[in-house]
């Protein structure tokens, strides 16, 4: 299932402004269903690194479609690394 641009800014901005409620600065990405970036923002005063970690996030849920919170138990198996 694909995801439009419209809806994926909508993601990323409501990200951003639970960020900004908890006073972090971040960076959000949304992946479509095979890991590609369809909207990518960064907050002011995130760090430059978290672009990398973001999208890596997001690809990974997209690859096992599932959240990483999740695969958590499973990423110290040989099989996962």
């Amino acid at each position: 299932m694909s995801i439009s641009i419209e809806k994926a800014m909508q993601l990323v901005q409501a990200a951003h402004a639970e960020a900004e409620s908890i006073d972090l600065a971040v960076t959000a990405v949304v992946v479509d269903e095979s890991g590609r970036v369809v909207a990518l923002g960064r907050m002011d005063g995130a760090r430059p690194i978290s672009v990398d970690i973001a999208t890596n996030k997001a690809y990974t849920a997209a690859s096992f479609k599932q959240p990483t919170q999740e695969l958590s138990g499973v990423a110290g198996q040989a099989w996962f690394q």
